[in-house]
């Protein structure tokens, strides 16, 4: 009888620690800051948008990948040709690539 009541007992404790990691991931996933979540998710919505073509040092080093030498770059080709007209313009800038500009998309506004 024990056997039977264990193999009965087996899945349910199974499922019920299933559910209960599938609850505490979501409540992680919850917890994450709006900056990281819109990386994982470019549909929502950022109020803190950094706008290139008038961000300073201290905001452009907030983007994922881009440090104070990638910053400096950005701020001197703005200089010297003006505006970004598009996100993808972004590219001319001496280190800065396609996948750098898709790592931030949802944090960059014009």
């Amino acid at each position: 009888m024990k056997l039977k009541f264990t193999a009965l007992a087996m899945p349910l404790a199974l499922s019920l620690m299933l559910s209960l990691a599938l609850v505490s991931s979501a409540q992680s996933n919850d917890a994450k800051p709006t900056a990281q979540k819109a990386l994982s998710n470019p549909s929502l919505t950022i109020s803190d948008k950094i706008n290139v073509n008038t961000a300073p040092m201290h905001q452009l080093v907030k983007l994922k990948g881009i440090g104070k030498a990638k910053a400096t770059a950005i701020i001197d080709y703005r200089s010297e040709h003006g505006k970004f007209e598009s996100i993808e313009a972004l590219a001319k800038v001496p280190g800065i690539g396609q996948r750098l500009i898709e790592q931030n998309r949802a944090l960059i506004s014009l």
